[in-house]
């Protein structure tokens, strides 16, 4: 909306406004590390129509969608008593134990 004394509204969230602005002085910013946020960097580059910015963040994107996921945590297998012995001796966190029975039941594997 543009007002008589030439002034124009802008109605958008100013989180990233900021960013926005440097990189129009500079013509290159540094991306947020978290990929949420260079998605709302992505919309508000597209908003104002600044197509590099757009590509950087759509890049940053595809990039982080290719790596490959890091589990947070991982369950190990234990064969025999000294294993789970030996796994439970390192740690001072607590432990469950999962027990699979697969000898005796012929269904377990069945819908």
């Amino acid at each position: 909306m543009e007002r008589k004394e030439g002034w124009i509204l802008i109605d958008r969230s100013g989180k990233h406004f900021g960013t926005i602005l440097n990189f129009l002085r500079d013509g290159s910013v540094p991306l947020p590390e978290n990929m949420k946020e260079v998605a709302e960097l992505l919309a508000e580059a597209k908003y104002y129509c600044i197509s590099e910015l757009s590509e950087s963040c759509e890049q940053a994107l595809l990039r982080k969608q290719r790596e490959p996921v890091e589990p947070i945590c991982r369950v190990p297998l234990i064969t025999s008593q000294k294993e789970e012995q030996l796994l439970i001796s390192k740690t001072i966190k607590p432990v469950v134990k999962l027990l699979i029975n697969r000898h005796n039941n012929k269904y377990s594997y069945t819908k």
